[in-house]
């Protein structure tokens, strides 16, 4: 989890950095995503699940506002490649494998909170806000 961190603490000072016009540097950008991280760490389970709940909203708004800027464009970001070879293949899923299986342990302990009462066998069932479906 700590490489997780670290990316994540770099990438979001690098994209204060971008929307800031560069009037923030990068290591101020990583100092105030860490600082943020850690608010909303203290804040406990509940909070970060509240977050959790909305968090895909400025993203979705994001996506369109991106795709609505450079929707006549996009049929121009590519161009034809080389078939890909074993190592490409190989080296991609390697990436994604290092980046999801560290965080796919602990992914339940921020995605999900299951009341103590629930019965076991229905644990896969159980809504945020601590009731069976």
């Amino acid at each position: 989890m700590t490489g997780f961190s670290v990316i994540a603490a770099i990438v979001g000072g690098q994209t204060l950095t971008a929307v800031s016009d560069n009037t923030i540097s990068i290591n101020v950008g990583i100092v105030i995503t860490c600082i943020v991280a850690l608010v909303v760490s203290f804040s406990g389970y509940k909070i970060i699940h509240i977050y959790e709940r909305f968090c895909w909203i400025p993203v979705f708004v994001a996506i369109i506002i991106a795709v609505g800027c450079g929707g006549k464009n996009l049929t121009l970001q590519t161009v034809p490649e080389e078939p890909a070879t074993v190592q490409a293949v190989l080296s991609y899923a390697s990436l994604i494998a290092g980046f999801m299986i560290p965080f796919g342990g602990i992914v339940s302990d921020f995605a999900i909170y299951i009341s103590p009462s629930a019965p076991r066998y229905l644990l896969f069932l159980s809504s945020p806000n601590n009731q069976i479906c």
